[in-house]
Parts: structure tokens; sequence; C-alpha cells
């Protein structure tokens, strides 16, 4: 029996352009690692004296209308770490209430194969970490500001280095050199760096589960119509009346709204439906809403009318005045072109 020969399996040669990352990355590391020994023991020092002030009480607004390719600041309150300014990229916004995010590095090259030489000329913006991509909640990105944008190119590149750190697979041509080396050893101080990485976002991921748990617990919540069309909660014992309004020349539909504010006493609005529905998806502007909302904040649909009131299940989205639902089949599609007797209830914080 003739012997089958397999051929030579060989590791693809690394540029020295990629081994220049790691040496640079590790003396930029070292020097990282000793300036935070010599800050910490600065402070300590400024605290004792009491002459520590971190940081002022003035801010611009957040931009709250939350877009694929947003480059942003996140708030010092998301950050465990107070002496880091992490900046993210956008990557996607989903209608599940989150938003997948990648942050930058504090580094000027790639750590690991899954870090990316972005070209931005900006400091902060040089490395992107698609390793640590990962969904947020959406409403928690508008509590944040807008700094840059990455443009329609510099987006899809992220995006595809986002899909091979998923599926472990390798870049291909010019985006494989802009790309880090990757880790093979368990003792490598990458690891310990990446471990840090992860921590940034803790309270982030916390939030994301009880975003997921309110809207669970919206839909769910108990609804039924009165007689005369008024919006009834047995649970809490609630009921709105629908107000007398008069009748719109334009035709346009409306609903009316219930914004449910924790704690806090539920706010009444009124929301005018688009004209054109697209993608089986119907949108809905908030008017005359006396709190502000955020994008990313569960909504539901309810109908008069019907045995089982719950139409479907929405969020706010652009800047949060917008509330938007989107159907799974044409039949649902059309439950949501209703035209009257309809109520929104949001979810507020």
């Amino acid at each position: 029996m003739a012997k089958i020969e397999s051929p030579a399996f060989t590791l693809s040669e690394v540029s020295e352009t990629r081994k220049k990352y790691l040496l640079r990355w590790r003396l930029e590391r070292k020097l990282d690692l000793e300036l935070r020994e010599a800050q910490a023991e600065q402070e300590q020092s400024l605290v004792a004296e009491r002459g520590l002030t971190r940081y002022g009480s003035s801010f611009r607004p957040f931009d709250t209308d939350v877009r694929e390719g947003d480059i942003r600041l996140l708030r010092q309150a998301d950050v465990p770490d107070f002496s880091r300014f992490l900046y993210i990229a956008v990557l996607y916004v989903r209608d599940n209430f989150t938003s997948v995010v990648a942050p930058f590095s504090s580094y000027s090259v790639p750590a690991c194969k899954d870090e990316w030489l972005t070209g931005l000329a900006s400091e902060p913006l040089k490395v992107l970490q698609l390793w640590n991509a990962q969904p947020v909640a959406t409403k928690d990105i508008a509590q944040s500001w807008r700094t840059h944008t990455l443009d329609e190119g510099l987006l899809s590149q992220a995006r595809m280095l986002y899909r091979h750190a998923v599926d472990g697979s390798w870049p291909q041509g010019q985006l494989r050199e802009q790309v880090g080396l990757a880790i093979l050893n368990p003792a490598d101080e990458r690891l310990a760096y990446q471990h840090e990485e992860l921590v940034l976002f803790t309270g982030l991921r916390k939030r994301l589960s009880r975003v997921s748990e309110r809207a669970d617990s919206l839909a769910k919540q108990t609804v039924q119509f009165t007689p005369g069309g008024a919006l009834a909660f047995p649970d809490t014992g609630h009921v709105y009346e629908k107000p007398d309004r008069l009748a719109a020349d334009s035709g346009d539909v409306f609903a009316e709204v219930i914004v449910l504010c924790g704690e806090g006493e539920p706010v009444t609005a009124k929301a005018r439906r688009e004209a054109d529905a697209t993608h089986k998806t119907v949108r809905w502007h908030l008017d005359g809403c006396a709190v502000p909302l955020l994008p990313g904040l569960p909504a539901c649909l309810y109908a008069f009318g019907r045995k089982k009131p719950l139409n479907t299940a929405g969020q706010t989205v652009g800047d949060g005045s917008v509330v938007a639902f989107k159907a799974e089949s044409e039949m649902a599609f059309s439950r949501l072109l209703a035209d009257a007797g309809l109520w929104i209830v949001i979810q507020s914080e």
C-alpha cells in the first residue's frame, strides 16, 4: 500500500512591519506601567493634602442621536478607571436596544491579531480593539459625546475585521499589515493588558441585562381597554382616558403616548405616524413629551378592539424622539397600519 504524503504545514511569514508593532507596543506598555505607578504615588500625596480636584462640573450636552460610524467619548461615570478617556466606535445600531461598539486602545500600535491600525491622525484613535467589540445598551451610548466619525470606507473595514475577530480568521492583503501578531504563549504580557481592557466595560455589561429585563417586563404587563377606549393597567390601578382631539385635515394618524418613568409619575403625550412605512417598519414622532427620552428604550403598541391589546413591541430611535416598530411578517405589518384606538407605552429610566 502506497504511503500517502501529507502536505507540509507552514505558517504565514510575518512581516517586519508587524514585528515592529509588537516591539513598539511592549516599549509603550513598559512606560505606561511605570507612569501609572508614579501617578498613583503623586495622587496619594495630593489627596492627603486635600488639594486634588479631578473634574469640573460643566460639560456640553450629550449627542443622543446614536449613528453607525460614530466615534464617541464615554462619560467618566461609565469608565471604572478615572484616568482613562475611553473612546469607542459604533459598528452597528440594532433594533434590540443594543449597539455593537469597539473601544480604541490607549497605545499607538496594535498589540495583537484583532487590533487594527486605523490610519486616523488623532492620537487616541490610532488603534481599534476589534477583539473587545461587544453589545452595550444604546441608551447608555446616547449618554456620551460624538467626537469624530468613521467614513464609509473605514466603517466597512472595521466591520470586516470584527467578523474576522468573531470567527478567528485572518484578513488578507493590506488589512493584514494593519493588525498585530497573535498571542500564542499563555504567559504573554498582552493577556494581562486584555484583561484590563475588558474590565473597563464591566458597568456597561451589567446595565445591558437590565434593559432586556425591562423590555420583557413591559411586554408582559397586563393592559386592558375599557369599553370607552381608555387604557387601563389593572396591576397598578392606573386608567388613562383618551383625550378629545380635533380632527386633522391632513389625515395624519395619531396615537396616545404614556411614558412610564420608574418611580415617578407617568407622563402623557401624543405621537404622529410617518406617512411612509418602509422595510416593514412603522415610525412614530413624539409630540409634547415633557421628559427627554433616549434611544434604545423599550416601547409597546396597543390597539383598541382586539382580543389581545398588544400589537407589537419596539423601541425609541434617533435621538429618542421617535418610536419604531418593526414587523416580522406581512400579516404583522398590516396590523401595524391600524389608524384608530392606538396607544404607545414607553419604559423610561
